[in-house]
């Protein structure tokens, strides 16, 4: 994985792999190891990882993907699929290849500006994050920034603003199966809202200016909450949090 040893590491791998053998195939592993609900943005990941095997003289991969429900699963292996068939393809023809998927399993391109928008958000943490971490706020961070003048935390709810826009425009066209399919990707939506207000919860004595009272803050949370469980029921979904892990409460 290109994420744990760095570029640099795994190119002096491969040169060394080249150095003695005529074919180089590769397994370039997706499967998330963390929180089977949090948000993975590797749409655009997959994307570089391709170009870069490419560039180091990969002639094919073995991409391992879930067969999830949720975090654009279906999404993930199509574009794998499309990858691994014509890895030379723009940047542009790739974003195509989203646009035109959404569009059909989901009934618009909102869900393409949605992940879009997940991988921006995901890209402000300036983390390097694996896929088994922990810290969910290192891949998706929360509504909270550092204010380094003011040495104290700063609001900033502007993702949310526009996620929820995107997820109602979405739903608000989308046939009956694409809604169920719209409504799992929201699952996962209202898992990091979740966790997004606790984090707020937690610092709110730090933050400036929050526009939130700390009461508001306790109603999302309950309300986001009641939402997160309900979804879980109704799709069969066993688990949030971490498993095998050492950690207790995690399963629903």
């Amino acid at each position: 994985s290109l994420r744990y040893d760095g570029i640099q590491t795994m190119s002096e791998r491969y040169a060394k792999w080249k150095a003695v053998s005529d074919h180089l195939l590769s397994y370039d592993y997706y499967r998330s190891n963390g929180d089977p609900r949090w948000i993975y943005p590797i749409q655009y990941q997959m994307y570089e990882n391709t170009k870069w095997l490419r560039s180091q003289g990969i002639e094919g991969t073995y991409s391992y993907m879930l067969s999830e429900k949720d975090n654009f699963g279906a999404l993930n292996q199509y574009l794998a699929a499309k990858l691994m068939w014509n890895p030379d393809m723009t940047l542009d023809e790739y974003q195509a290849l989203i646009n035109e998927f959404c569009e059909g399993y989901y009934g618009g391109t909102e869900m393409a500006e949605l992940v879009k928008l997940y991988h921006e958000k995901s890209l402000s943490s300036g983390e390097c994050w694996g896929m088994t971490t922990k810290d969910k706020l290192a891949i998706m961070p929360s509504s909270i920034r550092i204010d380094t003048v003011a040495e104290a935390y700063t609001y900033d709810d502007s993702f949310i603003k526009k996620a929820d826009a995107l997820f109602e425009a979405a739903f608000a066209k989308a046939d009956s199966t694409q809604y169920e399919r719209i409504e799992l990707e929201y699952l996962d939506y209202l898992y990091y809202k979740l966790i997004n207000y606790h984090d707020v919860k937690a610092n709110f004595v730090d933050i400036v200016n929050c526009p939130l009272s700390s009461e508001e803050v306790d109603t999302l949370i309950y309300n986001t909450a009641d939402k997160v469980i309900n979804l879980l029921v109704k799709y069969n979904l066993e688990k949030i949090g971490f498993d095998g892990k050492n950690d207790t409460g995690n399963k629903i």
